[in-house]
């Protein structure tokens, strides 16, 4: 039935290349099937193959022989592979053996997924500063009518940078940094906002950065202030 399934629902695309392979195959699977049922249910492989050879060697040397013997045979053009097929012994595993296979593949895969979390690296990801953060001294007011201005404690005094405390002749040079100083006195973000030179800049902020002021008020509260102080660098 299935044989004339095939047939019919083929007539359609004979034409095609393909359905010829397809054709071909259904065939010759169709032999191995036949020959695996008859191998298993009703003699040994090995005298089954042997019967098929000594068949196939009759109908080729003898025209006597009945056709009707050798039907099936050369069908498919696959006796060598049916066979080397029915010859191969094929082994039955234990079901001991199976749950030792079993046991020893997971040991495998379980020993590398422990290798490989051994081997792991955490990689923590690095805080990157922003630039807009709320600074810690709370919001900056600028001097003026309500807000009064911080005032120095102590002289101020601006000493040389190294590279020029050798300098003999009369020298004067000015420059601006600008800061914040918070609500207790203390100077934040010290910056330089009109240089002169880097060896006298690097002075004069880290000059600024060690003065202390009474920091300013608005409505008699201390509160942080932006200013600006010029720095001199003198000589006579």
């Amino acid at each position: 039935m299935k044989n004339l399934f095939y047939e019919a629902v083929s007539l359609a695309l004979a034409f095609h290349p393909a359905i010829w392979l397809i054709k071909s195959r259904i065939a010759q699977t169709r032999e191995m099937v036949c020959d695996a049922m008859v191998a298993e249910k009703l003699i040994e492989s090995r005298s089954y193959a042997n019967s098929l050879l000594r068949l196939a060697v009759m109908v080729t040397k003898s025209s006597q022989v009945s056709t009707a013997h050798a039907i099936g045979i050369f069908d498919a053009n696959i006796l060598e592979k049916r066979i080397m097929s029915l010859n191969i012994q094929k082994q039955h595993l234990s079901s001991a053996l199976k749950l030792a296979l079993t046991i020893s593949a997971a040991l495998c895969l379980l020993t590398a997924t422990i290798g490989a979390t051994a081997m792991a690296v955490v990689i923590e990801p690095q805080s990157v500063p922003q630039a807009d953060e709320p600074k810690s001294y709370g919001p900056i007011y600028h001097v003026g009518k309500e807000v009064v201005a911080p005032v120095m404690l102590g002289s101020g005094e601006v000493k040389f940078p190294e590279s020029a405390q050798n300098i003999k002749a009369p020298f004067d040079a000015t420059l601006v940094v600008g800061l914040v100083v918070d609500a207790s006195g203390v100077p934040r973000d010290v910056h330089i906002v009109r240089s002169f030179r880097p060896d006298f800049d690097a002075k004069a902020v880290q000059t600024v950065e060690g003065y202390r002021f009474t920091p300013a008020k608005r409505r008699q509260k201390p509160v942080a202030v932006a200013v600006n102080l010029d720095i001199e660098f003198k000589k006579y």
